[in-house]
């Protein structure tokens, strides 16, 4: 854009400079040797007068927007001479003006440099808007790239420091072997049931540290990830992508910790904590897709404190996301990430929900007025899902099952695939939300 108002303004100035060079030097001809004319742009006839001899009375009138060939002017600049029917004239009223001939139509050069000084200020003015916009832009960068910069580098030297604590306590574990195995031979019973319950008694107390560790390095991540949806939407999706990149090194520190963690009984492998994760991944991931949408933005993002230790937060039960469409209003939406099938009656379903959970996102709806939304992913990596549905929570009830299955305390909403794939779409940017979707509460 730049580039091509630049080029507008040099070509309209040359333009208009050239036809100032012309009407000043009196040249008969522009460009291609295309003739110049002189028109009446009076309210009437203009008296023409011979070119031979300036005695003689007039010879004819020049219609109002007629005009003749022009030759040259005379010494003051005033008398243009000419040719009109075959006669050499001149005119003196100052009610004239040189033209070209388009088709039938007289452009004359007052009104060519008009139109020509018009465009070029038109370029000045959208040269200075882009060259605003772009300079506003390149600070706005240099402060996402600050910000992501120190929330890595945080992030970090917490990491760093829990892998020390670990180090000591190994270390700490085998001076009591060392103690343990220098012992005489009658000491060893009470010294062993001694020996257990401190082990015992710093496993306990070292598994709560190194949760409370952890969960203050998640909750550091989360609160920064919060922080990104209050910037504007270019900012946010600048900084949603060095925010996955650092959280991607975070992840690979991780687990290091999780494979000695072992050593303290301390399982970070487990299914409800990789469900966790997951969950988490889908949800940058369909935050970057649908900030694409220029006409999108995120007001809430609701994360999950608590979710390790099972401290029972209230604001975790609202749906994942409030957005903002800039026309449309408002609607919250839930996601979730499931990566595999239940099979029942020779049938795949997905288990989107339980029904304790459907109970509370509808009543969110109602209380602030809201639609609800659920945003399924389905596959093997949360970041590159294989199937992605989007559609109303009342449409995923209508045309799914209540079915309890073992070990799960509710009941499930499940969903066949092949009804799913109503709900499919190929990416979360390219969704057209509809006037219903932020009009009509659930």
């Amino acid at each position: 854009m730049r580039t091509f108002l630049l080029i507008i303004f040099i070509i309209s100035s040359v333009i208009w400079g050239y036809i100032q060079y012309i009407d000043v030097y009196r040249s008969n001809t522009i460009l291609l040797n295309t003739p110049v004319y002189v028109v009446n742009i009076s309210d009437g006839p203009l008296k023409l007068f011979s070119s031979n001899d300036k005695n003689q009375p007039i010879l004819a009138e020049l219609p109002v927007g007629h005009g003749y060939r022009y030759l040259y002017a005379g010494q003051s600049g005033k008398w243009l001479h000419g040719v009109w029917n075959g006669l050499y004239v001149f005119v003196k009223n100052p009610s004239r003006r040189k033209a070209m001939l388009v088709g039938s139509v007289y452009l004359t050069f007052k009104s060519i440099q008009i139109y020509l000084m018009s465009i070029s200020i038109i370029a000045l003015i959208g040269l200075l808007l882009v060259w605003s916009k772009k300079r506003k832009y390149i600070q706005a960068q240099k402060e996402v790239s600050t910000v992501s910069e120190d929330l890595v580098d945080r992030l970090q030297n917490e990491n760093y420091r829990l892998r020390n604590e670990l180090e000591n306590q190994e270390v700490m574990r085998k001076n009591e072997v060392k103690k343990y195995e220098s012992l005489r031979a009658n000491d060893l019973v009470e010294f062993k049931r001694e020996i257990t319950e401190k082990n015992e008694c710093q496993k306990r107390n070292l598994h709560l540290d190194f949760k409370e560790k952890e969960r203050k390095l998640r909750k550091k991540f989360e609160d920064e990830a919060h922080i990104r949806t209050q910037v504007s939407v270019q900012i946010m999706q600048a900084s949603l992508d060095r925010v996955q990149k650092s959280y991607s090194e975070l992840k690979k520190n991780y687990d290091g910790i999780r494979s000695e963690g072992i050593v303290f009984d301390i399982d970070f492998h487990g299914e409800h904590y990789e469900r966790l994760l997951k969950g988490r991944k889908f949800e940058i991931f369909f935050a970057k897709q649908i900030l694409e949408n220029p006409d999108i933005k995120i007001m809430e993002w609701t994360s999950d404190k608590g979710f390790e230790n099972g401290i029972p937060v209230a604001a975790n039960g609202n749906p994942d996301f409030i957005i903002q469409h800039r026309y449309l209003g408002k609607a919250s939406v839930e996601c979730k990430f499931r990566s595999k099938y239940f099979n029942r009656d020779r049938k795949k379903l997905i288990s989107w929900s339980n029904v304790s959970q459907v109970d509370r996102y509808k009543s969110f709806g109602k209380s602030r007025m809201i639609p609800v939304y659920m945003a399924v992913g389905f596959g093997d990596d949360p970041t590159k899902p294989s199937l992605k549905l989007l559609a109303p929570i009342e449409q995923f009830i209508d045309i799914s099952r209540k079915i309890n299955v073992t070990n799960f305390v509710d009941a499930q909403y499940m969903i066949d695939k092949d009804k799913a794939r109503n709900f499919a779409i190929s990416t979360y940017a390219q969704v057209h939300l509809g006037k219903e979707i932020f009009s009509n509460p659930c």
